[in-house]
Order: structure tokens, then sequence, then C-alpha cells
């Protein structure tokens, strides 16, 4: 089967600059012919003498351009000649009595001569135009500016009850930034949303401006970043003339930490550029922003890495954190705003296939639904979408690769042992088990089993005793492969991992051991050299040992 061949789409001014181009260089070629082509008379040079001699030549008309000239008799007749171009010519002519004009281009010359500069000048504000959007000139067009009535309000927000319950009293604050200036009040400046990627930051900033009724200009932090001294800063500049005009209104920095990072007294050109752009927006959030207007919303998944300038109240007010549904009832929200335009089969179970997309983002819900039709699609069901479809497509998503098959007996043997040890340990702590499967995908994942969690996702703390039961979890899969296969395979890598990684943090950042307080990170950060590693990772072999112990005895 041939493939169809799919073309890149040409910018407008990309081809403007082509076709310029090509007619300047016709325009060119043309002249060019004109110039080699022989010069044509219509009179001998030595009969136009005789004529001269004679007295009958009355005018003549030189083009200083041409290898000819024009020649009119008393009589009215009129001959091109060659233009012999001696010093004593034109003396000669004047000495006779003819009239003589001189001119440096014909008419039909000029006027080609300015056809032909059209194209070339055209191309040359082409790329001065194209420069100057590039380089900073034009930086306004780097803005989205959104009508009140062209996005979202909270009732297109699903889930994050807790969030916008704050975000709402904000909005309340711009309605009625009048009335608080006159009780002496300032309005919240601005909001930093921080959280993992897809879970609706830059949606919840469209609401607020929805909500408000003001206009909503977006851009991102990636905009303001260039290899040119002062273009950073000045399309801060852009920005916030564009905002002044518009006022009041949202503006929305999505990734601010490319361009709120801190600041560094490294004397490369990179970090002095980004910290006259830093700098920039610290001052027009702190200067030319207030009493005009401007509320300002961020986004970012790295707060930790911006400037405390940037953070400080004043110019954000308010730090709040948009992470996956806290709830089910939030994640249900999210769900139903997702689902309701597709095809549900008749049996489907809402229920069991919210429990299949916790601890999901908004962006991982949509996608999976997206794929559960894509799965449908696949099965022949012309999109209406089942329960196992959700089941597929979560797989999928955390197994991130393509389900295949057990290549032996012997592999899925492991994988069956494997699982059913994490399932066993998981109900023999008082947990609940959502799904165990078994089946292995082209990223290396073998098998996954997954916990109930509605029952206990709305807890914010874990205890002791809940951290020692994943660890234990975590080592049960090991532990069964030995007790009914007599030995144990590579599968259990990541699990021994990921318990060690639990019984360090036990230890170092969760002080749950008396005898353990001291945190070792903190220590090295202040310079401390005689930390005792090696007390700790005996501490930490007791932890997994015992927990080993444990599994066994209860498997």
């Amino acid at each position: 089967m041939r493939h169809r061949r799919y073309k890149k789409p040409i910018k407008f001014q990309t081809l403007a600059i082509i076709t310029g181009a090509c007619v300047a260089i016709l325009m060119i070629a043309y002249q060019a012919f004109l110039s080699t082509a022989p010069a044509k008379s219509s009179l001998g040079y030595d009969k136009f003498k005789r004529m001269l001699e004679n007295n009958e030549i009355l005018s003549v008309d030189i083009i200083e351009s041409q290898d000819t000239f024009t020649v009119e008799t008393y009589s009215g007749e009129k001959y091109r000649v060659i233009n012999p171009d001696y010093d004593e010519f034109k003396r000669d002519l004047l000495e006779r009595g003819v009239d003589i004009s001189i001119r440096s281009k014909s008419a039909d010359e000029a006027i080609l001569q300015v056809v032909a500069s059209i194209p070339m000048t055209l191309v040359a504000f082409a790329i001065i135009w194209f420069l100057s959007k590039s380089f900073g000139g034009q930086a306004v067009t780097l803005f989205k500016v959104l009508k009140p009535e062209d996005i979202v309000t909270f009732d297109d927000v699903a889930g994050m009850s807790e969030t916008k319950e704050e975000v709402e009293f904000a909005v309340s604050q711009i309605k009625n930034r009048r009335k608080l200036r006159e009780l002496g009040a300032r309005p919240c400046k601005g909001i930093i949303l921080e959280g993992p990627p897809g879970t609706g930051k830059t949606l919840l900033a469209k609401a607020i401006a929805g909500e408000a009724g003001v206009p909503f200009i977006s851009t991102s932090g990636a905009d303001f970043i260039e290899m040119f001294a002062g273009l950073g800063a000045a399309r801060v500049r852009a920005l916030w003339d564009l905002a002044l005009t518009n006022a009041p209104c949202v503006v929305f920095i999505d990734e601010i930490d490319a361009v709120g990072r801190r600041r560094t007294a490294a004397g490369d050109s990179a970090s002095q550029e980004g910290n006259q752009t830093l700098n920039a927006l610290l001052q027009r959030m702190d200067g030319l922003g207030v009493g005009s207007g401007i509320f300002v919303v961020a986004a970012t998944n790295r707060i930790e890495d911006l400037d405390p300038a940037l953070l400080r109240p004043g110019r954000f007010d308010k730090h709040l954190y948009v992470g996956p549904p806290k709830t089910k009832k939030d994640r249900d929200e999210i769900i139903n705003v997702h689902i309701r335009t597709k095809k549900l089969d008749e049996g489907f179970d809402f229920d069991k296939a919210s429990k299949l997309m916790f601890s999901l983002t908004g962006a991982e819900i949509e996608q999976v639904l997206n794929e559960a039709v894509l799965v449908s699609i696949h099965d022949g069901r012309d999109g209406v979408i089942k329960t196992i479809d959700i089941d597929k497509a979560v797989m999928k998503l955390k197994a991130s690769g393509v389900a295949i098959k057990h290549s032996s007996e012997a592999d899925k043997k492991i994988a069956s042992v494997h699982e059913a040890g994490h399932a066993m340990m998981t109900l023999l702590c008082g947990r609940k088990v959502g799904k165990v499967s078994i089946m292995p995908y082209s990223s290396g994942v073998g098998g996954m089993t997954v916990e109930d969690a509605d029952s206990y996702e709305d807890r914010r703390f874990k205890t002791k005793e809940d951290l020692i039961n994943d660890i234990k979890i975590l080592l049960a899969g090991r532990e069964s492969e030995n007790l009914i296969l007599g030995s144990v395979s590579v599968g259990s890598s990541n699990d021994i991992e990921r318990a060690s990684i639990l019984a360090f943090n036990l230890i170092n950042n969760f002080g749950m051991y008396d005898d353990c307080l001291v945190n070792v990170m903190s220590l090295s950060k202040i310079g401390v050299g005689s930390v005792d590693y090696n007390g700790i990772l005996t501490k930490m072999e007791d932890i997994l040992k015992d927990c080993q112990s444990q599994v066994r005895k209860s498997l």
C-alpha cells in the first residue's frame, strides 16, 4: 500500500519572500537581456553625416543609456542612428544649428527600473518584518488575548473543590476592588498555581477571567527567553502595555519557572539576560500593575526554582497547589465532564471505572477515556465503551507500554506467583485489592497489583504502621516467589528499590525512629562531615529484614 506523503504548509511571509525574489530575478534577467541585444538602426551613420552637412537635420534626441539616438529631419521624418559617442560629436551638432535633447534614460526604462525595484523592496520589508517579529520588535503578537465570552467559568472546571473555593474568593476581590480600596484594603494581586502537569492549572486560570468578566491574556515563560540581550525585558514591557490597554484583565504566565528562576551572580550573558528579564517582571508586578486592574496568574510545577522576590506577598499573594483529584467525588466530576460526549455500553460500571482511574490527573483521565474509545473501535464496537475498555486504557497508561503475551509458561507462572504475593499481603494488611494483572507490557512491566483506595484516598497523613505495611506489600512478591518456586527472579528489583527508599525515608526524612532523629540531608547542607551513614544503612537493613520476616510468617 502506497502511503500518502504530506507536505508542511508554507507560511504567508515565506511565500511572499520567495515570490518577490523570483520576480526580482526575472526583472534583472530581462534587463540583462536587453543590455546584451545588438543595437538596431534605420539610418546609416555615413548617410546621417551627409544629411547633417546638407543642413537636413532638425533635432537629435540622445538617451545616454542607449546605443542609438533619434534623428528628426526638417521634412518630419524620424530615424534611429548608431551613437558614435565621441567627444566632439555634440559640439558638431550644435555648430550645425541642430536642436539637441539629452536624457539619461527613456520613459520605458525608468518605468521598468521602478517596477524591478518593487519586488526587492518587498523582500527587504518582509525580511525586516520577520526579524523584528523574531527578535522582539512585535512581541505583542506572542500574547493571546481572549474576550470574556470566549473563555470558561467555574462550571466548566470539574474537581478541585477546595482550590476553587479559594480562587472564587480572589475573583470576588477583583469584582469589588473599588469597594476594597474605599475600606483601605488591597485586593489580591496574583495567584501562583503549583502542581504536576495535566491537573487543570490553565483551565482554572481561564475560569478566573471568565468569572470576573475580564479579558484573558496568556503567554508562556519560554516566550521571554531570547539569546539577544534586552529582548526578554522588552517583551515583559510589551506584555504589560497590552495588559494596561485591556485592564481590568487577567494575565496568565504558564511555566513561569522558565523566566522566574533564582537570580545568579554568574557573569555569562545568558545569566545576565535572565536576571534582566526577571527584574523587569518584578518591577512590573510591583510597580505599574498597582491599582491598574491587572491580576496575574502563573503556573509552574517547579516552584522551588523560583526567585523568592517573585513569591513574596504583593506580587503573588496566594500559592495554591493543584494536584490530582483528592476525593472520589472530585474524580467523578472530572470523569463526568469528559465522558458526557462518549457512548457507553448498557452494562458500563461507572464506580468500577472510577476506581480504576484512581490517582490520575485530569489530563490522564481524558487520555484514558479517549484511549477507551479507540479500543472499542479496534474491537469493532463503533466507539461504545465497556468497563473493560477503561481497564485496558488505564493499564496501558500506567504500564507506559503496549500489552504483549508471555513468551513462556515459566514467565507466566513467576508473574502469577509474584502478583499473588502482593495481593495476599495487601489483604492481610487490612486493605482492599482493586485489580490483579499478570499481563506483561513492552515497557518491561511484568504484572500489576492495584489497591482499591476509595476507602482512604482522602487521608493526607500516613503513619509509621502504614509505611511499614507498604514495605511488606512490596517485599511480598519476592517472598512469594521464594516460598512457592524456591528461588527469586529479577522481577523483584523495582520492589526492592522502592522498599529501600521507603526505609530510608522512615529513618531520615520522617524521623519515625527515636534513635535516628538527625536528618542526614540537612547535615550535609550545613557542612557537617561526620554523618554516620553506616548507622543509617544498618538501621535500614534491620527494618527491611524485620518486614521480610513478618511477610514470611504471614504467607
